[in-house]
């Protein structure tokens, strides 16, 4: 397989290195594990196989185009996408822990990072946690610092507290 891969030319290897990959083992994982806890039911057309074994042969320099975003699928929609959804900015999927953290979760995060507690060592300091919930209520921190804290404290809580 190695022998294969390094016979194709570099657009083609990041396309088997991500497929077998970081799609395989993080998108498509955590997609299946997501829409399986709420019982939803998702389908990825563009991973038919049949597609994949037509598509990955062909060559690189026509799955790149500096003009266009993803080129082979636009020229296959023809002119049934509008210009405007394909010529916007990337836009990333992030979920609203900022909103979460200051709305529905408030209470449980700050009553976690407040209280020093626990029966097995906590090894940091109260007060500096605690600084950064209140850094994090009055804007000045972002939601991942206090989010962190909060975590390590539940898996504590969970694997180390008998």
């Amino acid at each position: 397989m190695a022998q294969a891969i390094r016979r194709l030319d570099p657009v083609n290897q990041v396309c088997v290195l991500e497929g077998s990959t970081y799609m395989a083992n993080t998108l498509l994982r955590d997609s299946d594990c997501m829409s399986m806890a709420h019982a939803l039911e998702v389908r990825t057309p563009l991973l038919h196989h049949p597609l994949w074994e037509y598509v990955l042969p062909l060559a690189g320099k026509l799955k790149l185009d500096t003009r266009l975003p993803k080129p082979l699928l636009l020229r296959a929609a023809g002119q049934r996408l509008p210009e405007e959804i394909y010529r916007r900015d990337k836009m990333g999927f992030t979920l609203p822990f900022q909103v979460w953290m200051q709305d529905g979760l408030k209470a449980v995060v700050e009553r976690e990072l407040l209280n020093p507690g626990l029966s097995v060592d906590w090894p940091l300091d109260a007060q500096r946690v605690a600084g950064i919930w209140k850094a994090f209520v009055a804007g000045n921190t972002s939601w991942s610092r206090p989010w962190a804290l909060f975590a390590l404290k539940q898996w504590i809580r969970k694997n180390m507290v008998e």
